[in-house]
């Protein structure tokens, strides 16, 4: 059997099938790939037991065909979430590439707050803009689950279907979010949240927040109709799949709990908000593998703001890791349209005394009298 040298810093990607990782391209004959149907992948370390991929096929809701390597150490479940991404990359669902960097636009005391702290402030999601919040990506995902629900016979995938509908309805899940745009320069953003945007590298962003994911919403109902049906249809093959493992008693709650089905549902919204051009970085609680690993989950902290008491979390505080840890990086703060050449050099000197004097600040080019 081939063996592969790989480590956690590998990088492999594949724009034709959109697949992303350390990992080659899984795809049969493709060029970035290997011939062979399995691998053995190098131990990290000696005396280490080698692992081996085996390459899978998986049938799409869509019609037609995808394929990924499936682990004789872990389950699918641990890979279904990067498995989507990839065929939703490859399917053009979603963007191949983002903007090098994204805005969040905030009040002074906010923009004080964030360099102060080095963090983003991600707030609970029922106090968010727009009243169904969420909630519209979850109707999304309880519809797709209805549709398999609808035609699937084996009793083990009706009483798992059953779990999700039910926990679905009301979701307990803590999800905590901040919200970026595309456009450093936007009137409506100027308009809605306050005087001054902060630029941050998208990179550096989406590695920040242990365990959370940054991507851009997606506003278009098809396409948000067939993403989730993908999905979906995706955890359940992959609990078909991991159902003959020995290990399967270990992991079988796994796949009952919400969260999974979370991580999508968070970032479809009602194409009414499409001006926003908004990018997302979100986080789902998950209290009960925080018990088990003997961590405690992120502190629920409160601010005022538009008059209401508003809970949040600090993104350095998200799964803090002695470890693993990336600090939050500005590089870029736009001033508003109203802005004046006092409140600038304000700007640059609070940044210089906050050690950020490389930070670059320009103004609203927005004709706003």
């Amino acid at each position: 059997m081939r063996r592969i040298p790989l480590n956690l810093n590998s990088n492999s990607s594949c724009s034709e099938h959109g697949t992303r990782g350390r990992l080659p391209c899984a795809w049969p004959e493709c060029p970035n790939g290997i011939h062979e149907d399995e691998f053995e992948e190098e131990p990290r370390y000696s005396g280490a037991t080698p692992d081996v991929w085996k390459r899978r096929k998986w049938n799409s809701p869509l019609g037609g065909e995808y394929f990924s390597w499936e682990s004789r150490e872990l389950p699918n479940w641990f890979h279904a979430t990067q498995i989507f991404w990839n065929e939703a990359r490859r399917l053009q669902l979603i963007a191949e590439s983002y903007p090098d960097t994204v805005y969040h636009y905030t009040s002074l005391e906010g923009f004080l707050g964030i360099v102060k702290s080095r963090s983003v402030w991600m707030t609970d999601f029922a106090y968010l803009n727009d009243r169904r919040e969420v909630r519209h990506g979850v109707d999304l995902m309880l519809e797709a689950v209805g549709d398999i629900a609808n035609n699937v016979t084996q009793h083990e995938v009706q009483t798992l279907l059953s779990a999700w509908q039910e926990t679905l309805a009301v979701p307990t899940n803590r999800i905590c979010i901040t919200s970026f745009s595309g456009d450093g320069d936007s009137l409506s953003q100027w308009r809605a949240y306050g005087p001054i945007a902060i630029g941050f590298p998208v990179g550096p962003l989406s590695l920040h927040v242990n365990q959370s994911r940054l991507q851009p919403i997606e506003y278009d109902p098809l396409t948000q109709k067939r993403l989730a049906q993908i999905y979906v249809n995706h955890l359940v093959s992959a609990f078909e799949a991991d159902r003959g493992r020995s290990d399967w008693p270990k992991i079988l709650d796994q796949y009952y709990r919400p969260d999974r089905l979370l991580e999508l549902a968070i970032f479809f919204k009602d194409p009414a908000f499409r001006s926003e051009n908004e990018y997302r970085l979100a986080y789902v609680d998950n209290p009960e593998i925080f018990d088990r690993l003997g961590l405690e989950s992120p502190p629920r902290l409160f601010r005022v703001a538009g008059g209401r008491i508003v809970p949040y979390v600090p993104s350095s505080e998200v799964l803090k890791s002695e470890i693993r840890q990336f600090p939050l990086e500005i590089s870029e703060v736009v001033l508003g349209p109203e802005s004046d050449e006092l409140l600038e050099q304000g700007v640059r000197e609070f940044l210089s005394e906050s050690g950020l004097p490389n930070v670059h600040i320009r103004r609203s080019l927005v004709p706003l009298r």
